[in-house]
Parts: structure tokens; C-alpha cells; sequence
């Protein structure tokens, strides 16, 4: 609205527009139709994969931080835990001081069972630098995770899953 007013089709209301609401310094245009075979996709349905609702719901689990937290030992004097999200910043920083890892993607996921030393499960999501050899930076980001969740927090780790699901290209090669 403007002035009152409804937009027009194709106007964006504003505070940079006339009294007339029109863009102001901008002559008037009618907007044209869309082709037909644009407004064919547009009636298409669209169909979510069925793998769309748990990743979404995992990733705001995530965003939300569970407040969950690891037993890294007991000594016999009382437990001593570690809250998953600093589990999940260790990790992350692990995997980005790898050589040919441009960075992780959201959080580091981590799964823990519970009661003492139970183990973790971290989960990644990297994007790498274009030359990489996946297998070889996977391998790396693994004893990384691994050795700094060890040294850091004392933490067991059962198993690092990484997931690479971008390649930066416009970055550095091994080769140039």
C-alpha cells in the first residue's frame, strides 16, 4: 500500500516511490505477461524429497542446541560432562585447520549416548577447495576431530562421518 493505495501488479511498495506510487524517478511501465511455458511451471506441483523433513527438523534441533551434554568420566568423585555443543565447536575447528577444507557447512552434529563413556558420533558437512583429494581430506578431517576431541575435552569418539557437499573453485589448487 501506498498513499492508501494498493500497488500495482509488478510495483514493489516503498519508501522510494511518488505520490502516484510509481518508482520514483522512473517512468511508468505496464509489467508483461509471463510465457506460457513459465506460468506451465508454476502450476507444477512441487514435490519435496522425502529426506527434506527429518534434515530440516535435524538442522533446527541443531540451531536450537539440545542443552544435551557427554560423560567424559567418573572418577568416583562425581561425573564430568560436556555439553554437545562444545563438542560440536571443537569439531568444527578441528575440521577447518584441515588443509583443503574451506569450511563446514552449519554445525557439527553430534549424536552421544548416554551414561559413561559413551562414545560420540560427529557428523560434518564440508565444502573443500577445488584439487582435493576427498578420501585422502576426509581421512585428515577424521584424526583431526578425532585427536582434538581427545586432547581437548577427553572425549570418545566412535566414529566421524564426513560429508562433502560443495567444492570451492574459485579458491587455491594443490596444482597453481
Amino acid at each position: 500500500m501506498d498513499g492508501g493505495r494498493p500497488a500495482r501488479s509488478g510495483e514493489h511498495p516503498g519508501p522510494d516511490r511518488g505520490a502516484d506510487g510509481a518508482p520514483a524517478g522512473a517512468p511508468e511501465q505496464e509489467v508483461p505477461p509471463l510465457p506460457a511455458p513459465v506460468l506451465e511451471l508454476v502450476r507444477e506441483p512441487v514435490r519435496a524429497p522425502a529426506s527434506l523433513r527429518p534434515t530440516v527438523m535435524r538442522r533446527v534441533r541443531d540451531a536450537a542446541g539440545t542443552g544435551g551434554s557427554v560423560v567424559v568420566g567418573d572418577g568416583g568423585r562425581g561425573e564430568d560432562r560436556v555439553a554437545l555443543r562444545v563438542v560440536e565447536r571443537l569439531a568444527r575447528a578441528a575440521a577447518e585447520r584441515v588443509p583443503g577444507v574451506a569450511l563446514v557447512v552449519g554445525r557439527a552434529h553430534v549424536d552421544a549416548e548416554q551414561g559413561p563413556g559413551g562414545l560420540v558420533r560427529v557428523h560434518l558437512d564440508v565444502t573443500v577447495e577445488r584439487g582435493a583429494t576427498i578420501t585422502e581430506l576426509a581421512e585428515a578431517v577424521r584424526r583431526a576431530v578425532r585427536r582434538d576431541l581427545r586432547a581437548g575435552a577427553s572425549v570418545p569418539v566412535g566414529a566421524v562421518d564426513v560429508a562433502v557437499v560443495d567444492v570451492r573453485v574459485d579458491g587455491p589448487t594443490d596444482g597453481a
